[in-house]
């Protein structure tokens, strides 16, 4: 199966929507440090999808093929060369370079680890995609593989791309073949893979339509509560904009998203709240209402039960040092 665990004893975790899964192990072995900017970049795209499921979907570690040892296997294999020099590795990193190749569920190359491959026989009868820059010298190496013009290409186990954009697109389409269409949407429009987004919303806005699993009637209610998130208006308020009882969307927001509509639309708002407190100057109050709450006492009661923390304590950490007013 894609992406099947082989661990002997998975790390179990539960997701956003209740599911129970096993944390899969990715590594990340990166040609030299000149390219550990593109592993960072795979690596993000996990750590996204981990947010979006509210657990450790992902467990990922980055090494450099220069100070490898004996490398574990692992669910994802990550192989990440540059676009200028083939990464033939050395005598002493063949061996586990090759042991990991041949005992992952899955191997994703990059660049010039597209040659890796070639040093575990691996290559001979797939469909790979290469840079411009190694298809002569690796259609003269054997002649099985079949190289594609393409970016990012899938055959079975293997994914390959031909350098850091399209490294980022492979890893979401990997994660689409685990967690489904939703997440990996999700994950574009989080990290602005998308040329234009539909709804902008913070990562708890695309867990909640990651849970929605496609029901029109929660996914309209999440984008109005979105779009709706300075203005004061009541869930009932929001039912009659969408021309639905306030009884049908309750039944099917606790089905789907395992809250209320109340406490749904309260959440966005917090989060929208987080944000401003992080990111921007704003005063307090300022705050409150740029996310629908009447008043800063209502602001601190929420924010406290849902954080653990004041709205003060978390623009603390965010402008430590800078007075505010």
């Amino acid at each position: 199966m894609y992406l099947e665990s082989i661990a002997s004893a998975p790390i179990r975790a539960k997701t956003a929507d209740g599911r129970s899964v096993s944390t899969k192990v990715v590594q990340l072995v990166v040609q030299d440090r000149t390219v550990m900017h593109v592993a960072q970049a795979c690596a993000d795209v996990l750590n996204v999808a981990n947010r979006l499921n509210e657990c450790r979907v992902y467990d990922w570690t980055i090494e450099r093929a220069d100070t490898i040892g004996k490398l574990g296997r692992s669910d994802i294999l990550v192989l990440v060369g540059g676009s200028e020099l083939p990464w033939w590795p050395s005598a002493k990193n063949l061996q586990p370079l090759t042991s990991a190749i041949r005992s992952a569920t899955r191997i994703c190359v990059v660049g010039a680890a597209v040659f890796l491959p070639l040093c575990a026989r691996l290559l001979r009868d797939r469909n790979v995609a290469v840079h411009p820059n190694f298809r002569l010298a690796v259609s003269e190496e054997v002649h099985g593989p079949y190289i594609q013009n393409t970016a990012t290409f899938h055959d079975r186990n293997l994914s390959s791309a031909i350098g850091l954009a399209a490294a980022i697109r492979m890893t979401v389409d990997v994660v689409r073949e685990a967690e489904g269409d939703y997440t990996a949407h999700a994950i574009a429009e989080y990290l602005g893979l998308n040329d234009t987004a539909e709804t902008s919303g913070t990562s708890l806005y695309w867990r909640y339509t990651q849970m929605a699993a496609g029901d029109p009637l929660v996914l309209n209610a999440l984008s109005m509560m979105q779009e709706h998130l300075e203005d004061t208006l009541t869930v009932s308020q929001i039912c009659w904009l969408m021309g639905k009882s306030t009884r049908v969307l309750e039944r099917r927001l606790r089905f789907k998203l395992l809250n209320t509509p109340l406490r749904v639309y309260r959440n966005l708002r917090l989060e929208h709240a987080r944000q401003l407190l992080s990111q921007t100057n704003m005063p307090l109050g300022t705050v409150a209402l740029a996310s629908g709450f009447t008043n800063t006492v209502l602001l601190k009661k929420w924010y406290l039960a849902e954080y653990g923390e004041t709205p003060s304590q978390t623009r603390g950490l965010a402008f430590k040092g800078l007075q505010l007013t």
